[in-house]
């Protein structure tokens, strides 16, 4: 069985590659996933997040249930995340609000944290476009 990510495997990887593309999502919209409570998935929406994430590595929920650290670790749960790598600017549960945070200088330094304009960047937070933020 070939390994797409066996660097001596240069095939393999090719193949996977073609099909990843092949089978992305493309529009963002698709990327979507409207849930009604994100502390109890249905089994539906809990297929179409996983469907997403294997198709496009990613996946975007909304939901109009409040939202706080709890109930992000509940949803994380039943998606199979358990384990949190919390940085040092998270929440006592391990959380971090993506938020501006005026007046907290030490946040202030930190894209998610500010309303400061982004350049081009590849660690994976979010933009601020006609007053709201996307991925």
């Amino acid at each position: 069985m070939s390994n797409p990510f066996d660097l001596a495997d240069n095939d393999a990887y090719l193949r996977w590659r073609e099909h990843k593309l092949a089978q992305a999502i493309t529009r963002p919209d698709e990327l979507i996933v409207e849930i009604a409570d994100p502390a109890a998935l249905t089994a539906a929406e809990r297929g179409k997040l996983l469907m997403r994430c294997r198709r496009s590595n990613m996946a975007i929920y909304a939901t109009h249930a409040e939202m706080d650290e709890r109930t992000v670790q509940q949803l994380g749960a039943q998606l199979g995340l358990l384990r949190l790598d919390a940085n040092w600017l998270a929440g006592e549960q391990g959380v971090s609000r993506i938020a501006v945070h005026p007046g907290d200088g030490v946040r202030q330094a930190y894209i998610p944290y500010t309303d400061r304009a982004i350049k081009w960047h590849t660690d994976g937070y979010t933009t601020r476009r006609n007053g709201r933020y996307a991925a």
